[in-house]
């Protein structure tokens, strides 16, 4: 009887009563993390900034945006002013 662990046989080979606990919270973690990675890949590539933002403006609204930003000129922004209304 030398070296049994009365009812726990598997405690002499380093396994503890709570193994699966043990799995479980490892599991968890992977995912955390992994949903964390996933998160940041996506906010870096702009898929998850504001991109509803512009569900509700109207075309004149977006120009003025596009306007204030300086990606068009006043001469663009005129012209397809004139072209949406």
């Amino acid at each position: 009887m030398i070296g049994y662990n009365y009812g726990y046989p598997m405690m002499e080979y380093g396994y503890s009563t709570f193994w699966w606990l043990h799995i479980l919270f490892q599991i968890f973690w992977v995912a955390v993390l992994t949903a964390i990675i996933v998160m940041i890949i996506r906010w870096r590539s702009g898929k998850m900034s504001c991109h509803h933002r512009h569900s509700g403006s109207s075309a004149i609204d977006l120009l003025k945006e596009r306007y204030v930003k300086g990606e068009i000129s006043r001469e663009e922004f005129e012209e397809k002013k004139k072209d949406i209304g």
